[in-house]
């Protein structure tokens, strides 16, 4: 337990979007995984088949610990990992390190649902972020690429990656955020 008594305060000293000029305020790692949890827990009452799929525990477990490795790596922005596909590979084994060692008691090994659902919550909060910083006038260039980066992370999420989870799933997720938040898919396929 000595090892993870840290992890929490060092969460609410890593900001998120580094590197990107912030009109609101800047998230850091311990409120995102909050507003993570807070929208799996969202899914998990508002979509039935979400429910029936997986358990609440280690839904909202994994919420709460998906980022925590960023309190070692830092948040380096997705744009960084998608132009340098090696980055992120480094970023990903250091990641794996954190969570079976330092992370070891409070771990999970996730089931494909669960991974979804939690990229799903942090995509909403991505969005809803972005969103913010639009409303705010914030017009900088890394606020404009983003909209192409939450373009990607969409379609990754509902038709590339997840190959596991099943298409009806992957559709009633779509469909609540389309009528909850006015998500059409045409806003981020097209």
């Amino acid at each position: 337990m000595k090892e993870l008594v840290e992890f929490p305060s060092r969460a609410s000293s890593v900001h998120r979007w580094a590197g990107v000029p912030i009109s609101g305020h800047r998230n850091n790692i311990a409120e995102h995984s909050f507003g993570v949890s807070f929208y799996c827990l969202v899914l998990y009452r508002a979509i039935p088949l979400v429910g029936d799929a997986v358990d609440l525990g280690k839904l909202l477990n994994y919420a709460m610990i998906h980022d925590l490795p960023e309190v070692i790596t830092g948040d380096l922005p997705s744009s960084i990992k998608q132009r340098a596909p090696e980055i992120k590979s480094i970023l990903d084994t250091i990641e794996e390190g954190v969570f079976n060692n330092d992370l070891k008691l409070i771990n999970i090994k996730p089931d494909a649902y669960i991974k979804f659902i939690v990229k799903v919550a942090d995509f909403i909060c991505v969005k809803l972020e972005h969103d913010e910083e639009l409303k705010l006038g914030n017009t900088s260039t890394s606020i404009e690429e983003a909209k192409d980066v939450i373009k990607r992370i969409y379609k990754k999420l509902f038709y590339g990656d997840h190959q596991e989870v099943d298409s009806s799933f992957k559709e009633q997720v779509q469909i609540y955020l389309e009528r909850e938040l006015n998500w059409t898919r045409n806003k981020f396929v097209i």
